[in-house]
């Protein structure tokens, strides 16, 4: 019998926008799974445990970031599994990585297509190229860009929920790291996401955060503008960073880097201010608009 685990993780006290739609992704696999959920939050455990298919959550409370000690808690029940999903994301990547070495297996990296229990279709080449992967043997160990799949629905029954509680491991000291967000919408749950390249020097930053302010949307930055200091490294967007699918994403002075259009593919609208035509982010815009990307936001914000 197919059975399957996920890793849903919680930022700030919220479910990730990207886990129901990893529950679709485990339901292709093997028709029913179970939910590891690290959070604290009871009414999200409840949510996740109304899904269609879910037959069990197993919530980890007090999770802080000791990522092995957590892993530990259910290491032990890893077997019982045949599919074991995370998400395209750091903690996904970690997960997926100590499973299937303990499992003795080959972990499947960037699904976004499940094709049956044995099959998957993954993206190569930051997207350019799809592979697809058979399962040889489970357990079958892999990370999936859960924006490729549609939200899983809620039925009426609940499944059962177990609470462990975790114990910071006492031989390394933990602390607790939030995401600043000053407010806004997280990047994998906003409709919305405004986001800047190197292109744009830290004034244009202060200006973008308050474009995001005013349409209520997630602040974003490509992986340049992270490493010269204009963004925190929560903004990054891409395949080393987050993969998101809003509504509209529009980027300024974003060039268009093979890693960073990998992270907005499943962007239902995009839209590109660029000084340059030739820039790759324009042939992949729906809206392209050949202007200063400073000049086009302070516009934006007088009109606001």
């Amino acid at each position: 019998m197919m059975k399957a685990l996920i890793v849903c993780e919680s930022v700030n006290g919220k479910l990730s926008g990207n886990a129901v739609r990893l529950a679709t992704a485990a339901k292709r696999a093997a028709g029913t799974f179970d939910i590891l959920y690290l959070g604290d939050n009871e009414g999200e455990a409840k949510s996740l445990a109304r899904l269609v298919g879910c037959n069990h959550v197993i919530r980890v409370t007090n999770a802080g970031f000791d990522e092995w000690a957590i892993f530990n808690l259910v290491a032990a029940e890893l077997s019982q599994y045949t599919h074991i999903l995370a998400q395209e994301s750091h903690l996904g990547r970690v997960f997926a990585s100590f499973a299937a070495a303990k499992l003795g297996v080959d972990p499947v990296g960037n699904v976004d297509e499940v094709l049956d229990s044995e099959t998957v279709v993954c993206s190569a080449f930051s997207g350019t190229l799809k592979k697809t992967v058979k399962a040889s043997s489970f357990p079958f160990c892999m990370t999936v860009r859960a924006s490729a799949f549609e939200a899983l629905t809620e039925g009426s029954a609940e499944a059962p929920i177990t609470v462990l509680q975790y114990q910071p491991s006492a031989l390394k000291e933990t602390q607790k790291v939030e995401t600043v967000t000053d407010g806004r919408p997280l990047l994998t749950q906003a409709s919305v996401i405004v986001s800047g390249g190197r292109g744009l020097d830290a004034e244009g930053f202060a200006l973008l955060a308050k474009l995001a302010d005013k349409l209520n949307a997630g602040l974003g930055a490509t992986r340049a503008a992270v490493d010269a200091e204009l963004a925190t490294s929560d903004c990054q967007v891409g395949q080393t960073g987050q993969i998101v699918a809003p509504d509209v994403y529009i980027a300024f002075a974003i060039s268009g880097a093979m890693q960073h259009l990998s992270g907005i593919k499943d962007a239902k609208t995009v839209v590109a201010v660029n000084t340059d035509p030739e820039a790759p982010i324009m042939e992949v815009a729906d809206i392209a608009l050949i202007a200063d990307a400073k000049e086009t936001i302070e516009k934006l914000l007088n009109l606001l």
